[in-house]
């Protein structure tokens, strides 16, 4: 059986306040929240009102006496922390074990266990268990909850085997059941950056131009960062730079103001990738350079590194390009970031004239060229294709290749 004692623990770790500040907090000492937390005294309602004004958390927090009602508080906790993408309490809370669990119970704590496995990278998707899962449980009978879960389970399985269509459709039900404006938030935050992969565009920037104008009037600062970053790398995609500047701008002044050190990271990234559109490829640099120092994230480290491989050959720098190629194959997670460093060890052959290694390079990574569907990197691999086989003298073949370039749309939309 969990004791409310238990519970003023848990809370009272989980927001970092020591014993005293507590006291402080609600008026009273700090022997009796130790005489509290220990079961040798009860919880007056006097006592229950103040540490729910506290906590922000409904007085029932601290009233139910049912072991099923508190993990079922529990498992809707871990699923708006997975949901709003914060992931420092989520660990804590699977730690817990239970008595007296539902089946229904055991498989959201099943699937939330799995959505924070494929999140921190260490599961992939969980063929076996979803197969047993849809066996085993009618979905028509699911409760709203376990809905809501199976939704973010299957959402996230879509999402890290990179099928985007499917990953939205998922969303689109999770959006119709939320309940919340910040869950309806994040589920409308991660539906933009679907409609980016899938790179619909216009439809992307319509939905977080709606999403920014709802959070502009309301008090959620890493929501409405995280909106601006998305919106800015549409505006990117847009070629609207200055309205993209003006979007760092801002978005850099949330940042320092909420010591949202994580997200710095991303903005010097985005200035720096405006600065190298616009010919400013030494500016770029520098706001690279600050970006990767701040990221801790090895696959952010590891785009940065390629944006600055990129920007050091446009400035003809090519022993550094070079040197950042060799850094970067430390955080290259897959064959596709393998590939992408063998295109510009491709790159810096063929500007270096030693065309017989660059022969050798460039048959190895054309497969990957190829396959690419980006509009803009389809535009870079025309253009660098057709300039390897004229330096060759294949004229026809790079003649094939210019036509290709011409034939690219002018804008993605």
């Amino acid at each position: 059986m969990f004791h409310l004692r238990q519970r003023l623990i848990y809370l009272r770790k989980k927001h970092g306040l020591s014993q005293q500040i507590l006291a402080d907090f609600i008026w009273t000492s700090r022997p009796k929240i130790a005489r509290l937390e220990s079961g040798q005294l009860d919880f007056s309602p006097e006592i229950v009102s103040k540490l729910s004004e506290v906590f922000k958390v409904p007085r029932d927090y601290f009233l139910l006496v049912d072991d099923s009602a508190f993990i079922q508080s529990q498992l809707t906790e871990l699923f708006h922390l997975l949901v709003t993408d914060d992931l420092d309490g989520v660990e804590a809370l699977l730690e817990k074990k239970y008595s007296h669990i539902s089946l229904e119970q055991e498989v959201a704590f099943k699937l939330l266990e799995s959505i924070c496995g494929i999140r921190c990278q260490t599961v992939d998707r969980d063929e076996g268990f979803e197969a047993i899962f849809l066996e085993s449980i009618d979905l028509k009978g699911l409760s709203p909850f376990l809905t809501k879960v199976f939704g973010l389970f299957a959402y996230e399985t879509s999402a890290v085997n990179n099928d985007w269509l499917e990953a939205l459709g998922h969303l689109d039900k999770l959006i119709e059941l939320s309940n919340g404006e910040e869950e309806d938030g994040y589920l409308v935050l991660k539906r933009g950056r679907c409609l980016f992969r899938l790179q619909k565009y216009g439809l992307a920037f319509s939905g977080v131009v709606e999403l920014k104008k709802k959070l502009e009037k309301m008090n959620h600062p890493l929501l409405l960062a995280r909106s601006l970053i998305l919106y800015s790398a549409l505006c990117i995609h847009l070629k609207l730079y200055s309205e993209c500047e003006a979007t760092l701008n801002e978005l850099d002044g949330i940042v320092k103001a909420n010591h949202f050190m994580s997200i710095l990271a991303v903005v010097h990234q985005q200035k720096g990738f405006i600065k190298s559109k616009t010919g400013q490829f030494l500016d770029a640099l520098i706001d690279y350079r600050l970006a990767y120092d701040i990221a801790r994230n090895d696959k952010v480290k590891f785009q940065i590194l390629v944006s600055i491989i990129a920007a050091s050959i446009k400035l003809n720098d090519y022993t550094s390009a070079h040197d950042n190629i060799i850094c970067a194959r430390a955080f290259a997670s897959s064959e596709k970031d393998q590939m992408t460093l063998d295109s510009f060890k491709a790159e810096l052959a063929l500007y270096s004239g030693d065309y017989k290694r660059h022969k050798k390079l460039f048959n190895l990574v054309e497969p990957y060229f190829t396959n690419i569907s980006a509009f803009e990197d389809l535009n870079y691999i025309y253009t660098y294709c057709a300039k390897f086989h004229a330096k060759n003298h294949q004229f026809k073949e790079a003649t094939k290749f210019f036509l290709k370039k011409e034939d690219l749309p002018n804008e993605k939309n």
